[in-house]
């Protein structure tokens, strides 16, 4: 649901039987919502035929936002507060409250 990226392209089992069948005559645009699995092909009978996807909105996203001001903001800190440039202690994971897994319910 909502691919973050492009699909590789799938094979025929991986599709599956199509649900739909249409056939476009020149000049005309088929829209399908983002992560709608789709195929062409160029009828027998027709010499040529250009099949071009376009996404525009697959990363337009909260996550895509917040990764590129993240990392701009991170970037900026890094560049200007050498805090941010030390080496992790060596026993972070070993810190109550830090990094290291819970097994259960029981307090650290």
């Amino acid at each position: 649901e909502l691919p973050q990226t492009c699909s590789d392209d799938l094979s025929q089992e991986e599709i599956g039987e199509p649900t739909h069948d249409f056939v476009l005559e020149a000049g005309d645009l088929l829209y399908f919502p983002r992560g709608t699995v789709h195929q062409a092909d160029t009828p027998t009978h027709t010499p040529h035929s250009t099949h071009i996807t376009i996404s525009t909105y697959q990363n337009h996203s909260w996550s895509t936002l917040l990764g590129h001001l993240l990392d701009h903001t991170l970037q900026r800190a890094t560049s200007t507060d050498p805090d941010f440039r030390r080496g992790l202690p060596l026993n972070l994971l070993n810190i109550p409250g830090g990094a290291a897994p819970r097994e259960g319910n029981h307090p650290v």
